[in-house]
């Protein structure tokens, strides 16, 4: 803008002659092209910032479990993941495969729930049904009460081949009156850790879970012993008192 040249007069503005470089509204055109977008598309930035879910088969979402664990956790997820893909025969090492199940507070998601419990089955499985020299029955039960209580789906853990698994591998056994004293004993003691694992099976939010005992129940009317109930609260008897 510029002045008259009369110093008496008013002062008048008179209107500055356009450049044709230099536009009046060159300055709205030189706007950073984004902050038009963040104008037409205001989505476009909440967008943005909306974290994205794991996936329970992506390696971050393993490796933000992983990262929970402490170190007996880790060590003994490491020997369950090595146990389930060998053929191990030996009696120490079955032994610690089920004690590491006990270690662990909460199981992974990536981890092959199915194939956990089905080779829980084939410990039990394999026992000799003689004799009873061993724990592994038991430590195996015990595995399954400690699966129940990390919520493993029930459909997995009442498997009707799983349920008659444990139901033979002790009533297919001699009787505890005719076993030694020692063998009686374990007897009994898995006798009563079947007992509560059934109880933890049917119970396992604290209220009976009816569509469990009607599992249990038609599992031991195929092949349980006579005299005897599963049903929990009343407890399995010594076949050898029936």
């Amino acid at each position: 803008m510029t002045s008259c040249r009369d110093p008496g007069g008013p002062w008048m503005a008179e209107e500055a002659p356009k450049d044709p470089s230099k536009p009046i509204g060159a300055w709205e055109e030189t706007k950073p092209p984004q902050w038009k977008s963040w104008q037409k598309s205001p989505q476009q930035k909440q967008e943005l910032c909306v974290p994205q879910p794991f996936h329970a088969d992506s390696p971050a979402y393993c490796n933000a479990c992983l990262m929970r664990l402490d170190s007996e956790e880790k060590e003994a997820l490491d020997y369950i993941e090595a146990f389930l893909t060998s053929n191990e025969q030996d009696e120490a090492k079955k032994l610690k495969f089920l004690d590491s199940i006990s270690t662990l507070r909460s199981l992974p998601a990536f981890m092959n729930k199915a194939l956990l419990v089905e080779k829980i089955k084939e410990l039990i499985d394999h026992e000799s049904v003689d004799s009873l020299t061993g724990v592994m029955r038991q430590q195996a039960m015990l595995a399954i009460m400690k699966l129940s209580k990390m919520k493993l789906p029930v459909r997995i853990l009442t498997q009707p081949s799983l349920l008659a698994t444990c139901f033979s591998s002790i009533f297919s056994l001699p009787p505890a009156h005719t076993m030694e004293e020692v063998e009686a004993a374990l007897y009994t003691k898995t006798l009563k850790t079947m007992d509560e694992m059934l109880k933890a099976l049917v119970c396992e939010d604290q209220e009976p879970n009816l569509l469990v005992l009607q599992i249990i129940l038609k599992v031991w009317r195929r092949g349980g012993r006579k005299g005897t109930s599963p049903v929990a609260g009343v407890g399995l008897r010594d076949q050898g008192s029936v």
